[in-house]
């Protein structure tokens, strides 16, 4: 056989290999990384199915790699592929999240999406001093606030039309200077618990240790209540991670994207189709979500969310 047919079976190995990580629980950094990019794989597995075929035909063992990478990566997807499941009904909340990005100091883009939005709900992460400062504007339209502003990465604050209650912002790891933020908001005769996370990135193990920390909390929180809920932000995962799918299943969750497309929000820079969804709105079964959108660019690394939802 020829050089090329083992070039060519050694790249469909590590794709498999790679396809099979987003199945594996661990908090191997590179076993982590990897989980990460079902969509990716399957446009590699299509491109190296369309190669085989081209260079080989159907007759050699080559082909059956491709086809089992694109029926695993195809099977991770599809439940986020675009159904038609959004709803023009008017939400009772209109929920704008925004990672701004802690180096990025251009705020119109973001001021502007807020004016056109008119959210009722703003939850923002990486929330600088100098970011707080310039939304002190919004406490006019939206007086009901927690702001936790702090250089870095890891600020958050939530502004609100509705009022805020039962505020709690202890944590959910072990490192204290990631802030969540747990509160009631009060619409009317109901109440909805917004739980506004921002767990580290799967950059070290201590990270992913500290991120799974986060989950097995919220799923503490989640999996036996019954009134309306949802958690939210910048959560430096994707839906295809098994950490996620596990907080999901374990903590009676869905999320947002489901039959609403992938939704790749973070890198801005890089094309749509390179991006990764990483900013979710998770939701129980007293929430129903009507629309779940993705804003245009303002001037982050990420695209911010606009959910509607209905309490039930």
């Amino acid at each position: 056989m020829s050089i090329l047919f083992y070039l060519i079976l050694t790249a469909e190995i590590f794709l498999i290999l790679f396809t099979l990580s987003s199945f594996i629980y661990s908090e191997n950094i590179i076993i982590e990384l990897l989980s990460h990019f079902s969509l990716q794989y399957l446009f590699a597995g299509i491109l190296s199915f369309i190669f085989v075929l081209f260079i080989f035909g159907f007759k050699t063992p080559l082909i059956i790699i491709p086809i089992i990478t694109i029926l695993i990566n195809f099977t991770s997807i599809f439940p986020y592929l675009p159904m038609g499941n959004s709803s023009a009904e008017k939400p009772d909340l209109k929920i704008l999240q925004a990672n701004v990005f802690k180096y990025n100091k251009i705020t119109t883009p973001l001021k502007n999406k807020i004016e056109a939005e008119d959210p009722d709900i703003i939850i923002i992460d990486e929330l600088t001093l100098k970011w707080g400062e310039s939304l002190e504007y919004l406490k006019e339209k939206y007086p009901y606030q927690v702001v936790r502003a702090q250089d870095g990465s890891w600020g958050m604050g939530i502004y609100s039309k509705y009022e805020l209650s039962n505020i709690d912002d202890s944590g959910l790891s072990d490192l204290y200077s990631i802030n969540t933020i747990i509160c009631d908001v009060k619409y009317n005769d109901k109440s909805l618990k917004i739980i506004s996370i921002h767990p580290p990135p799967p950059m070290k193990p201590e990270f992913i240790k500290l991120r799974n920390q986060h989950f097995d909390n919220i799923i503490k929180i989640t999996k036996d209540y019954n009134n309306p809920l949802i958690v939210i932000g910048d959560m430096n995962v994707t839906m295809y991670n098994p950490a996620f799918k596990r907080m999901l299943k374990q903590g009676n969750l869905q999320t947002s994207r489901l039959n609403r497309g992938i939704k790749g929000s973070w890198p801005v820079k890089y094309p749509s189709f390179m991006r990764i969804p990483i900013d979710h709105l998770l939701y129980n079964k007293r929430i129903q979500v009507l629309d779940f959108k993705l804003g245009k660019d303002i001037k982050s690394d990420h695209l911010p969310t606009i959910t509607n939802i209905r309490i039930k």
